[in-house]
């Protein structure tokens, strides 16, 4: 809604004033996105939004970039996002909530593959831990990413761009 400081010659202080926006309330029934971030590369694919939002496993693949991730519902579908994965021998983790986990936030970086930004690596927070991060963590790097959903808000799912790589990465959450 606006801004709110304390300022001198320079400005001193800066915050936020905040408002609920009409359908982002904790345990809406329709989702909202937070993203994506990433380059603008490849095609936009807008992820499932299952009616229960609850997320069993994530398994992600990569190699020098984000490849392909993997999400499996307690119901359990599932549904992939990815590119055309190049790399023949692609590292292949999973991360698995326990029944009473959920996603509150995904974060990572971002890479320069020499022609626009992709996802270099994710990781995830949920109400009980922070995994470790799924990707390269050095080598040429680009801007930082974050999605931290608000109280009472779950992730459930995600959205993406991907071309050679998933060049680009959000969440849906309610």
């Amino acid at each position: 809604m606006g801004f709110v400081g304390k300022y001198g010659k320079y400005v001193d202080q800066i915050g936020v004033l905040l408002a609920p926006i009409a359908g982002a309330t904790p345990g809406a029934s329709s989702p909202n996105k937070y993203g994506p971030a990433g380059g603008i590369g490849g095609q936009p694919f807008d992820g499932k939004c299952p009616a229960t939002p609850a997320i069993k496993q994530i398994e992600v693949k990569y190699g020098w970039f984000l490849g392909e991730i993997t999400v499996t519902w307690n119901d359990g579908s599932s549904e992939t996002y990815q590119g055309n994965y190049p790399h023949d021998d692609p590292d292949v983790e999973t991360f698995v909530l326990d029944d009473d986990e959920y996603l509150i936030a995904i974060d990572g970086a971002t890479s320069d593959p020499s022609n626009g930004y992709v996802v270099k690596n994710i990781r995830f927070t949920t109400n009980k831990r922070v995994s470790k991060a799924y990707g390269p963590t050095s080598g040429f790097g680009g801007p930082p990413y974050r999605f931290e959903v608000p109280t009472g808000f779950r992730i459930f799912g995600f959205f993406c761009r991907a071309g050679k790589y998933i060049d680009a990465i959000g969440i849906f959450a309610a």
